[in-house]
């Protein structure tokens, strides 16, 4: 197994980082409060609870005083620092289909007809045509 790495999340330097595994490290700092001496407290380092979207999918929400909250699916935090994307795709897909499995080597870019595409050929989603009026029904 490869080692875990840390990359500082762009945007949130000093604050959060993403590892090649999926993790979201809260970095230790101080952070205004309303307790302590100096209106300041101490976030210690830890690893984010990811929360499970209803379609699947792992997020987590950062939060800053200057950026406010900022909720980030994981399996596109990963990609977008471990994964290059010469060709501008928009979408991350799961190669082995598992949503929860944000493995940096599991994902890769993609565009929309290709990740419907991977779904339809692992049984995520049903294959789809098109009616007479051009609506999208699935097969079957």
């Amino acid at each position: 197994m490869k080692e875990e790495i840390f990359l500082p999340i762009m945007e949130y330097e000093g604050i959060y980082e993403i590892s090649n595994y999926g993790n979201v490290r809260s970095l230790t700092r101080k952070v205004t409060a309303n307790t302590g001496y100096d209106g300041k407290r101490t976030v210690r380092e830890r690893i984010l609870k990811p929360s499970k979207a209803p379609n699947g999918y792992l997020g987590v929400i950062l939060v800053t005083a200057d950026k406010g909250r900022y909720t980030g699916k994981i399996h596109r935090l990963v990609a977008l620092h471990f994964i290059p994307n010469p060709n501008s795709l928009p979408e991350v897909n799961h190669k082995d289909g598992n949503k929860q499995n944000n493995y940096f080597e599991n994902l890769e870019w993609s565009d929309r007809l290709g990740n419907y595409t991977h779904a339809v050929n692992v049984g995520l989603m049903p294959k789809l045509s098109k009616d007479e009026k051009g609506r999208f029904l699935p097969n079957g």
